[in-house]
């Protein structure tokens, strides 16, 4: 899918730390920031709707702020003006941005909720994952907790949807595994990986194939084929320090991005022969927790970190500079 013409290079400067960013499913230029002070451990919290302009500059065109850290958000499916935030005090909140106004609180989770993710196929349902080990599934049209899965024996610090089969969605841990799920049997995970050798920070799925992407603390990414979990299907290694996300392209099956503690952000190209390690991006001065590919726009990307800057450039270009 191919949008409107964007500038190629454009940052902003926050004086928060970056905890993620997203693009917005409906709108090219629009992304979402949540940020907390103090690198999330204490303090308050905001999420940023940011918009980027044609000229390449970057305008905050709505802020919301709240008392904990904003750690992570995630767009409606069928309303550009609806977002949820997971929030360090437990709570995750469904904000229209038109409105500048909460439409729903949820609070089930105990400690810091680390991720959200809305689902493609059934738009009502949300998930949520946290501190005390435990993804939620959340429905925003009955306002109210549909299941808890338990199973992880350490915080979760993704949940998210499979983007092909709406009752399965994934889930890593401290515990180091990674957890395929499906919402219709909530008494234990379908699938369980094992493989890294420590805490795995991120996953997601390829959308084209039946593979998973995981990465973790041992500063390696993982390719998982779900039809045989015996071994990696491949492992990349170039960070040098722990993998904090990882996204496969929306767009091209074989590219795969990358977030590290070593402050870098880096695309892969699995179907090189030789050197899969593509373009590695070094702009950021601190952990690097946030990236997103632009569903618009095939080679755009964004990044931030905790020196609170977001990037939004082609990745085949240099990194932009504040």
């Amino acid at each position: 899918m191919i949008g409107p013409t964007l500038p190629q290079q454009a940052a902003f400067s926050s004086p928060l730390c970056g905890m993620n960013v997203k693009f917005s499913p409906f709108e090219a230029f629009r992304l979402a920031f949540p940020c907390a002070e103090n690198f999330g451990i204490v303090g308050k919290g905001k999420l940023l709707i940011l918009d980027v302009l044609p000229e390449g500059r970057v305008a905050c065109a709505a802020s919301f702020d709240e008392p904990n850290a904003v750690f992570d958000c995630a767009w409606s499916e069928v309303a550009p003006n609806l977002i949820m935030i997971a929030l360090g005090d437990g709570n995750v909140k469904l904000i229209d941005t038109n409105l500048k106004a909460i439409v729903h609180g949820f609070k089930d989770h105990q400690g810091e909720v680390y991720s959200v993710d809305a689902s493609h196929q059934t738009p009502n349902l949300y998930l949520s994952s946290g501190f005390d080990g435990m993804v939620k599934l959340w429905d925003v049209e009955a306002r109210g907790l549909v299941n808890t899965f338990a199973g992880h024996v350490g915080c979760v610090y993704s949940a998210l949807w499979h983007p092909n089969t709406k009752e399965v969605f994934g889930s890593c841990s401290a515990d180091s595994t990674a957890r395929i799920w499906d919402i219709r049997d909530p008494r234990r995970e379908m699938i369980s990986i094992k493989g890294h050798f420590g805490e795995i920070l991120s996953m997601d799925f390829n959308k084209y194939k039946d593979l998973v992407a995981t990465g973790s603390i041992d500063k390696s990414i993982k390719l998982w084929d779900l039809r045989n979990l015996a071994v990696p299907a491949l492992t990349l290694n170039g960070h040098k320090y722990a993998v904090r996300r990882v996204k496969c392209s929306p767009h091209e099956e074989n590219i795969i991005l990358s977030g590290s503690y070593d402050m870098s952000v880096i695309v892969w190209d699995t179907a090189a022969e030789v050197q899969k390690l593509a373009v590695r991006h070094s702009q950021h001065t601190e952990f690097v927790l946030g990236i997103d590919f632009n569903l618009f726009n095939k080679r755009q990307i964004a990044s931030t970190s905790w020196d609170g800057r977001v990037y939004v450039w082609n990745w085949d270009l240099p990194q932009p500079k504040v």
